[in-house]
């Protein structure tokens, strides 16, 4: 059965539902069939278990439930129901199937030992009717009220019964018509069906409602029956004809014709290319024009890759949104995201521009959760050499701020358009960093900005750059600022703590990072094994980003 709760208007009118499980949302006036008209008969056992009289099978109708209001369908999808109401001073107590616990002297009394309750509204749908003119009955035997003489035997039980809008029965006392309780009651109406057929049985607020017990009253019914009065197809009309089959047979083998032509000319058709393009692996240097064209195809447009995006020669404030974007993303990783991450290999390969030269961060092979209590790496240190923390490389100690020193090496080679890592030595210097250093002690600071900006380029927001790269990468990581503080200097919206610099200390820095690269076997880059995959995460807003994207490499300068 499927369930829902019912808001019904006349028969005229638009039914609404509103479902508990699976269902439509919405049943249109006269609730149409939703395929070809297939039924011709009806039988339900209201209340009742499946049984057969007089040859047809009556459809069980056993659902109970203590909801209000609800809507169901039958597993077969000949017939619905709908209920609603409660029974007036019994609300604790609702049930909706009466249930004969005496012997019923009468034909068929299996049929009227079980009867379909309502305390308000009870409806039948006959749904996919052949059109036609139906006899519809309507059994009824009242089983709940007797006529013992007794105080019970005062109840009286009315209401009114409907049949396709129209009201047949008005008033309508069981017992009364059947001449006492306990016997069969068996209403015949023709009725015309366009597609289905509705039976409303209604309480108009008449009887009694507390005889013998508080709650009983409202519609009975103990079975209905629908029959045609014409001639009717009641054949199952699912089952495929002979024509049909052999249709389906005749199609099928078309399609598999053309899926044979489409798989003989992709694969089989191609093979003189594949040949000429044999042996392409073994040649080191040279290639004929041919080689080139087929391996092209004639130099097809929809082969090009596109523009190279390396050696970019960028503009000041192209360099300066990479920055923003690049800590944008840092501080969604640190601070915003559900679950706090430490990226561990920032560095200028591992950022990535998307065709508006927007960064993202890329590679989380390395990422590991930001665990404030348990802050010590015991395994293999991983990273990039020139770009990985003092505190990190030496003493295995991670934290997020390990990646705000990351990003002060990466900000500087952005300014200058040097490598750190690349970087030639000049006199004692062994990284870019190095050099920084001495530069801020002699006021000469600006002289990193890279030289192929020219003059294009703020001065007040190139220091403010270097300054923050030279605080970012402080040997110790607690005066590092956070994230989202760096994000804030850099959009001018805070003052940079200018730290003094201390060029011993980075000279020691990089004595141990030589240390450190001798330990990872003169390897720039180690890896561990993790669960993250390698992707890549919007720099600016930390949302995942399918654009095309390439590496963040400058034009470096000796």
């Amino acid at each position: 059965m499927q369930l829902c709760n019912l808001i019904g208007e006349s028969h005229t009118k638009r039914f609404c539902f509103v479902w508990f499980c699976r269902g439509p949302s919405c049943l249109r006036k006269n609730l149409p069939c939703s395929g070809k008209s297939r039924n011709c008969e009806l039988f339900i056992n209201c209340g009742g278990s499946k049984v057969i009289v007089d040859g047809h099978e009556y459809q069980q109708d056993l659902y109970d439930t203590d909801d209000y209001s609800i809507y169901r369908e039958s597993k077969t999808g000949a017939w619905a129901c709908s209920s609603t109401g409660i029974f007036l001073g019994n609300e604790n107590l609702q049930n909706f199937i009466a249930r004969n616990s005496s012997i019923l002297n009468m034909s068929n009394p299996e049929l009227y030992m079980t009867a379909r309750l309502s305390p308000l509204s009870l409806k039948y749908y006959g749904l996919c009717l052949q059109k036609g003119n139906y006899t519809v009955s309507l059994h009824f035997a009242e089983i709940v009220l007797t006529d013992d003489q007794t105080y019970a035997s005062t109840g009286r039980r009315l209401f009114d019964v409907s049949i396709q809008g129209q009201k047949i029965l008005q008033n309508f006392n069981i017992a009364k018509e059947a001449n006492g309780t306990g016997k069969v009651l068996i209403k015949n109406f023709n009725i015309l069906v366009n597609d289905t057929l509705e039976i409303h049985f209604q309480w108009g607020g008449k009887g009694t409602n507390s005889i013998p017990v508080k709650g009983v009253y409202g519609p009975l019914v103990s079975a209905i029956s629908i029959t045609p009065n014409f001639e009717a197809d009641c054949k199952d009309k699912s089952k495929l004809s002979v024509g049909i089959i052999v249709g389906i047979v005749i199609a099928s083998c078309f399609v598999l014709i053309i899926a044979l032509n489409i798989i003989w000319f992709y694969f089989i058709r191609k093979d003189p290319r594949d040949n000429e393009l044999k042996g392409l692996e073994l040649q080191t240097g040279y290639f004929t024009l041919k080689q080139i064209k087929v391996a092209t195809r004639s130099f097809d447009p929809e082969n090009k890759i596109g523009p190279p995006k390396y050696c970019l020669n960028l503009e000041w404030q192209i360099r300066s949104n990479i920055c923003i974007g690049i800590a944008r993303g840092l501080s969604y990783l640190h601070e915003e995201s559900r679950l706090k991450i430490v990226h561990r290999d920032i560095k200028a390969t591992n950022i990535l521009l998307d065709k508006d030269l927007n960064a993202k961060i890329s590679d989380f092979g390395l990422a590991r959760l930001d665990e404030e209590e348990n802050s010590h790496i015991s395994t293999r240190i991983a990273g990039t050499v020139g770009y990985m923390a003092p505190e990190y490389a030496m003493r295995g100690y991670l934290t997020d701020k390990a990646d705000v020193y990351s990003f002060g090496v990466v900000t500087l080679e952005i300014v200058s358009g040097m490598s750190n890592t690349n970087y030639k030595p000049k006199k004692e210097f062994v990284y870019l960093l190095d050099l920084a250093y001495v530069l801020q002690e002699q006021g000469n600071l600006l002289e990193l900005v890279d030289q192929s900006l020219g003059s294009n380029y703020s001065k007040e927001e190139a220091l403010q750059m270097l300054e923050l790269s030279l605080v970012c990468t402080n040997p110790s990581p607690t005066l590092r600022p956070a994230m989202s503080s760096v994000i804030s200097m850099l959009e001018g919206k805070m003052p940079v703590k200018v730290m003094p610099a201390n060029r011993a200390a980075s000279m020691v820095d990089n004595v141990r990072f030589k240390d450190v690269e001798v330990t990872h076997d003169n390897q720039t880059e180690s890896t561990i094994d993790g669960s993250w995959n390698d992707s890549y995460i919007s720099a600016s807003n930390g949302n995942n980003s399918q654009a095309k994207t390439t590496h963040l490499l400058l034009h470096y300068s000796d």
